[in-house]
């Protein structure tokens, strides 16, 4: 009645009878009766026909309400869905009423979403509620006031249910929906009913609506709960459990299945509608499938989600195959499906993640998976090949809608990139390691993000073995977001699009960034031809073609996107912060972009974003709670700094420019504030309680480390521009500091407040930053991380240049550089040591914790760096401190992983400190096996010596022999410094010797050395080393065996080829110290040739006073064993060869020999330059007298006529004209100093004899016979005559004529000489010199009486002294006397 009451003549209640009194049963009777022929029952049976006609009657009137206002389906839809869905829903087991029964059910729920009616889907899943209607009865009434018994019947079973605090409970109807999707065929009917089907799933798996649902299930339960009341104690997890599992059975859907089917649908091309709505279908069954799966994550209740079997099922190759159909809509849906699929996987993997056990971590919101790599992974396969030209379509449409939602499909492959610290955790790291250390076992694990990098590469380069898979997104992307951006350069410039497609753009291309700059930055040499690697350099290519850079560097200039107040999340906000992610992942990467973004002042304008109020405060909407809004801008400012920093070697090799960008970005750093910045960041104070803010202030600080790392390290390097990028640094800080004073500071001291603090900041996180490696967190503190850089900055403070992976400056000086700033190194080095050294109760010192990574394998290098800026700008006191730590057992240990490895960096700062640190080492005062670890060192270093420059039977590159080069100089440098330490004396000469010398005898033909290494100075180091173990008792017979004379020949050889004359003087000292060891090393020394080279550098060369004083000394201990005594422990025929040897070394030496002369005659430049001793001209003189004497014993005694006439060569200077006065003072001077004092001859009795009766008396006989004829022919020349008067007269010649006459050995000499030059003289003028000495007038009266005179022609010589008497008697000169 009430139907026509409001005018519904025509209800739908006519519908009903056979609908609901339809039964298979009794049907069935009537059939079997016809059969039999005994008729059927008087009344008319309903059947099937007569049902489907119904339901086609019924679909159209309710088609019919979709075109009416929404007004009158209140009115016409007067039966509750609780009896309208059952009496349909029963007829869709039979498929003759199926194809209708589906298509009224769908048109009811399509009605009801549209009116907002939700008891149509109730009713679908078996579940009816009661609402009232706008008369005020409630469907109680309505039931009662039926004539239907079914209706009567179901009221019965609610009121039944509801005594079980439940909602009524029907038949379940989603599985004969199921089924009505399961059915064969293709022809239009099957497909129309299935679509019809598809439509029921899709609308009784709409989030909203299950979720309506759920709430009202969950409202009724409450009411329920707060009439029945309660007590006790409840077990909170059961009663999840419980509350899981009535959520299920409100929603009874066999999600697996319903996927199965709408996957099978979605590949149907003879409906494309049917196709159509199963792909639309598929997002709702994820999301139910998500909202499962996550319900139960920690209950005993226990679903799989169907997820996990997408990839294996191949409903995701079925989705990207959809990508590319011809139908948009499809597209649409499919590029949907996929979306949620990676979302709704990533967060049921999020949510079966165990939470911590402290409760601690990040915000786990939007990161990576395990699970959803997987899915991320085949979603790439599949459209980073064909489909990807499709995706790219998308994204350029028209239709802002489809353009968003191919940015959020990318963005949801690749957006861990962005929420995950890990997607750009170790950047700075990257970028400030030019070159990554095996030596240390620190390898770069797998972080989980390999799979949305890998995206990200496919989404720019695609995949190449895929045809037309070379159109990239990435041009789309940049579109998008270069619409939003004015710039003349650009050309015409399309249409703006709206603010939140060109974030969700800018987003996509931040994250392609980033994984692009890990795989970068990732790069090994190994890694040149690795298929990653390859594609993300040619994804780079394209971003630098596309200028990513150029678009990003706009947006955050531009005014439009700032704000006043940064904690807001706004688009505007949004897009600027994924700007400032593109900067900072194309300058760790692109030399390119870090060019252009340098000379076009990005670091001002990001560290002035930076600096912005509340910019590292404020959390990032982009990233998440672990990231500030400013620091991508601190970071990139950063990045740019380090590129600057670790490319000026290269850029800046030529000293003579004056520009320097490296320089010229400090500079432009300071004038933006960057210490004042850094500054206030050190010293803020970490909120432990909270982690994300934690970490978020964690990672601000680890970003302002590694911006002072590099602007120290760039003043270190502007020692050639007159220190101006020191003194600007060192000017800010000291600003800094006063304005900190002046605000109410209670720091005292002026530079000690911004790296004090900054070494304050590591001596509080070193220590303990193990600790927060094993904390149960998500995500543990960065603390290691900030160590590590706190590490780098302060080595950079105490004066390091360079970065790690460059060591450019060997260390070839034992002292650091002095400098203006030197004493401030000094005190960074010191505070630096301190924390390293120090130690606490029962505790040894940190250094050697670090070293050995008990606290972060990363550690180990930037602590080696620290420690190496100590020993280099520190002092001798610190590099024993750090010794006496126990450092060197563990970088021993390095430096032989790093030789094995070869690490040539780790290596090198190993070798230095070992150079360093190991000559401070005192046996007993050092930790434990320090002088073992010490002399394995040593024995390493060796084998690097002994290295062979043949790489599997063929000459190294040029490249490789550089380096090996170098290895070889380092390790040459340590051991010259660990040769002076006398506890290492003794090894070095046992294991490195034999090595050694073979180095350095190879050096000699070998100039395959890096250029800034001199080839004299390795040899020089070299030499050194063995000089100091030249002493350790065996070492010189070593020596000699393993052939170090041939070594010292060639630099003695060499002469004035020699440019480091020090290189001479240290090889002379070496052979002293073995020619002093003994006769038999005297011996091979001389046979060797050594002797022989030795003279001829003397004798040819420009030498050093000190070479000079080195090698006569060499000389005289050569020869000093050239004594009978000596001689006489030979055997006759190696006394002979030895002596033939040394007679013919000296017959060709005859430019010595004069130099000796030169050496003791004064005015004897025709001889030659004299030699030159520091201690003056007397040691010289004394020197070379005893040299040249027993040279001319060789020549003159045991020399026969060959020796006479050289050494008369060498004396008489034949060779030279107008010599004669030359040679005549020479040989008198060669008379005076060769002495016959006892004192001076020689202990042994037998040389005494020898010297006294043979030499003494051959050689002056040969002196006075040179005397005799240069003077001879002196006197002949009128130039020459009155000096050699002069030399006559001051020589007193006819008095030591006279005297010599009464030497038995000498007599003949003397008397040819006072007969051919005194007698010749004039009368007078011999009168004045014999008369005036009463002792030469005495000798002659003597001589004439024949006493004493021992002249052999006795008689003749009386004649002749008494002839000169008679003519002095004649001149009247006589009688004076």
């Amino acid at each position: 009645m009430k139907d026509v009451k409001r005018g519904n003549y025509f209800s739908l209640r006519r519908y009903l009878t056979s609908l609901q009194l339809y039964s298979d049963e009794n049907n069935a009777k009537d059939e079997k009766k016809r059969e039999d022929g005994s008729g059927a029952s008087g009344e008319e049976q309903i059947t099937l026909d007569m049902v489907a006609a119904s339901l086609s009657s019924l679909s159209s009137d309710i088609d019919a309400m979709l075109l009416e206002p929404l007004t009158s389906f209140t009115d016409k839809m007067t039966i509750p869905a609780s009896i309208l869905v059952p009496a349909v829903a029963r007829h869709l087991k039979r498929r003759k009423t199926g194809e209708y029964a589906v298509r009224v059910l769908a048109t009811l729920l399509q009605l009801g979403s549209v009116v907002g009616d939700d008891s149509f889907g109730l009713a679908v899943l078996g579940h009816s509620i009661i609402v009232n209607d706008d008369g005020g009865a409630d469907e109680e009434e309505k039931l009662m006031n039926s004539d239907s018994t079914h209706s009567i019947q179901s009221l019965s079973d609610r009121r039944r249910g509801a005594t079980n605090n439940n909602t009524s409970s029907n038949h379940n109807y989603v599985k004969d929906v199921l089924k009505v999707l399961e059915w064969n065929g293709n022809d239009i009917r099957t497909l129309s009913a299935q679509e019809q089907a598809v439509k029921v799933i899709y609308y009784i798996t709409d989030p909203n609506f299950i979720a309506g649902a759920l709430s009202m299930k969950e409202s009724l339960e409450e009411d329920e709960n707060d009439v029945s009341g309660g007590s006790g104690p409840v077990d909170v997890d059961a009663v999840s459990d419980e509350y899981n599992d009535r959520m299920n059975e409100m929603i009874q859907i066999d999600i697996h299945r319903a996927f199965r089917s709408m996957l099978d649908h979605s590949t149907s091309s003879a409906s494309p509608s049917l196709q159509r709505w199963a792909t639309a279908c598929l997002r709702h069954l994820i999301t139910e499938d998500q909202r499962r799966a996550c319900s139960v994550a920690h209950s005993s209740s226990k679903y799989e989600s169907f997820t996990s079997q997408l990839v294996s099922t191949g409903g995701v190759m079925i989705l990207c195959s959809l990508l590319n159909s011809e139908d948009g809509e499809t597209r649409a849906h499919a590029t949907s499906a996929l979306e949620a699929i990676v979302i709704a996987t990533r967060e049921i993997g999020l949510a079966l993640h165990e939470p911590s056990g402290k409760g601690r971590g990040l915000s786990r919101v939007g990161r990576g998976t395990e699970r959803d790599s997987a899915i991320v992974d085949a979603i790439i396969s599949n459209v980073g090949g064909s489909g990807l030209p499709a995706l790219a379509h998308l994204l350029i449409s028209a239709d802002e809608s489809v353009s968003m939602m191919g940015c959020s499909f990318i963005l949801s492959l690749i957006s861990p990139l962005l929420t995950d610290p890990r997607g750009s955790g170790r950047t700075l790291q990257q970028c400030s390691n030019t070159a990554t250390s095996t030596a240390v076992g620190f390898e770069e694990k797998d972080d989980g993000l390999s799979s949305y990098r890998n995206a990200a590469i496919a989404l720019v380069v695609g995949d190449d073995t895929v045809q037309g898979s070379d159109v990239s997104c990435l041009p789309s992307l940049i579109e998008i977001v270069r619409s939003g951006v004015d710039s003349s350069s650009w050309g015409g410039r399309n249409k703006a699009r709206p603010l939140k497609v060109q974030v969700k753009a800018a987003e996509c291309i931040a994250a392609v960034a980033l994984a692009v700059g890990h795989v970068i930055g990732m790069h090994t040499d190994q890694s040149a031809y690795d298929p990653t690697y390859v594609r993300a350099k040619s994804a780079l290519e394209v971003m630098e073609h596309e200028r990513v850079f150029d678009v990003a560097l706009q947006i955050i200039k531009s005014d439009s996107h700032r704000s006043l107040d940064s904690s807001r999340d706004t688009p505007d906000a949004r897009l600027r912060e994924a700007a400032g992610l593109i900067l900072l992942a194309m300058s760790s990467c692109s030399s390119v972009s870090s060019s252009y973004l340098i000379s076009n002042g990005a670091v001002s304008t990001s560290l002035s974003i930076a600096s912005e109020p509340g910019m590292l405060n404020a959390a990032s909407t982009v990233r998440g709670k672990w990231a500030s809004k400013g620091l991508c801008f601190l970071e990139a400012a950063t990045t740019l700094l380090i590129q600057a920093w670790t490319t000026s070697t290269e850029q800046e090799s030529d000293s003579a420019s004056s520009a320097s960008p490296s320089l010229n970005l400090l500079l432009e750093a300071l004038n933006s504030g960057a210490v004042g910045l850094a500054s206030r960041l050190v010293k803020t104070k970490v909120t432990l309680k909270s982690h994300d803010l934690a970490y978020s202030q964690l990672r601000v600080k680890i970003a302002i480390c590694f911006l002072l790392t590099s602007m120290f390290g760039i003043a270190n390097k502007s020692h050639d521009n007159n220190d101006v990028g020191a003194s600007r640094l060192y000017s800010a800080i000291d600003a800094d500091c006063a304005q900190f004073l002046a605000s109410g500071g209670n720091d005292t001291g002026v530079r000690t407040d911004l790296v004090g603090a900054t070494l304050n900041l590591l001596n509080a996180t070193l220590p303990y930053a193990h600790q927060f490696t094993k904390e149960d967190a998500d995500e543990p503190l960065p603390m290691v991380d900030l160590s590590e850089a706190c590490l780098l900055a302060a080595g950079s403070m105490c004066g390091l240049a360079d970065p790690i992976g460059v060591h450019s400056t060997v260390q070839s000086n034992d002292d650091a550089e002095e400098g203006k700033y030197s004493h401030l190194r000094l005190d960074a080095c010191t505070m630096a040591c301190d924390v390293l050294t120090a130690t606490k109760p029962g505790q040894g010192a940190l250094l050697p914790t670090v070293l050995i990574g008990a606290i972060g394998e990363s550690l180990i290098v930037p602590t080696l760096r620290l420690s190496l800026a100590i020993c280099h700008y520190g002092n001798i006191d610190l590099c024993g401190e750090l010794s006496q730590s126990g450092m060197l057992v563990p970088v021993g240990d390095i430096l032989q992983r790093a030789l094995a490895s070869s690490d040539q960096y780790t290596f090198s700062v190993a070798v230095v400190l070992v150079k360093f640190c190991g000559q401070c080492t005192v046996v007993g005062s050092s930790a434990n096996g320090t002088v073992e670890t010490l002399k394995n060192v040593i024995n390493a270093l060796s084998c690097v010596l002994a290295l062979s420059e043949n790489e599997n039977g063929s000459v190294m590159g040029p490249q490789r022999l550089k380096e090996l080069s170098v290895l070889k100089y380092e390790s040459l440098v340590a051991l010259e410094a660990l040769s002076a330490n006398d506890a290492l004396q003794s090894s070095i000469a046992t294991t490195v010797l034999p090595a050694l010398v073979s180095f350095l005898q190879h050096l000699e033909y070998s100039y395959s050395y890096a250029e800034e290494i001199e080839h004299e100075q390795v040899m020089l180091i070299g030499l050194k080393t063995i000089q100091r173990i030249i002493n350790i008792p065996s070492s010189t017979q070593s020596m000699m065996n393993n052939g170090i004379v041939s070594i010292l020949i060639k630099i003695i050889e060499k002469g004035d080829e020699v440019k480091n004359k020090l290189l001479q003087e240290v090889s002379l000292e070496i052979a002293q110290s073995i020619a002093q060891s003994d006769l038999e090393s005297r011996y091979w020394l001389i046979c060797s040739g050594l002797l022989n080279s030795l003279l001829s550098m003397l004798g040819e060369s420009q030498v050093t006073a000190r070479t000079s004083q080195l090698g006569l000394q060499n000389a005289g201990i050569l020869l000093s064993d050239l004594t009978p005594s000596t001689l006489s422990r030979f055997e006759p025929s190696a006394k002979e060869e030895l002596l033939h040897r040394v007679v013919t070394i000296f017959c060709s030496q005859r430019t010595f020999i004069r130099r000796l002369i030169a050496s003791i005659s004064d005015n004897c430049d025709a001889y030659g330059e004299s030699f030159v001793f520091s201690q003056g001209e007397g040691a010289v003189r004394d020197k070379a007298a005893g040299i040249l004497f027993n040279i001319s014993t060789l020549l003159l005694v045991h020399g026969q006529e060959i020796g006479r006439t050289h050494f008369n060569d060498a004396l008489m200077l034949n060779d030279v004209s107008g010599s004669n006065m030359t040679v005549a003072t020479a040989c008198s001077a060669l008379l005076d100093a060769f002495s016959d004092d006892e004192e001076t001859s020689p202990a042994n009795p037998d040389d005494r004899s020898f010297y006294f009766d043979v030499q003494l008396p051959t050689v002056k006989s040969y002196l006075m016979k040179g005397l005799t004829v240069s003077l001879n022919q002196a006197m002949s020349s009128l130039d020459s005559k009155p000096a050699a008067e002069g030399l006559i007269k001051r020589l007193q010649l006819p008095r030591t004529c006279l005297n010599l006459c009464r030497s038995e050995k000498l007599a003949e000499s003397a008397f040819r000489l006072f007969e051919d030059v005194v007698l010749s003289l004039p009368i007078d003028f011999v009168g004045d010199l014999i008369l005036c000495d009463r002792v030469a007038l005495v000798t002659l009266f003597d001589l004439v009486t024949g006493q004493a005179n021992k002249v052999p022609q006795l008689e003749y010589s009386k004649q002749m002294f008494a002839k000169l008497l008679g003519n002095l008697a004649k001149a009247g000169l006589l009688p004076k006397a």
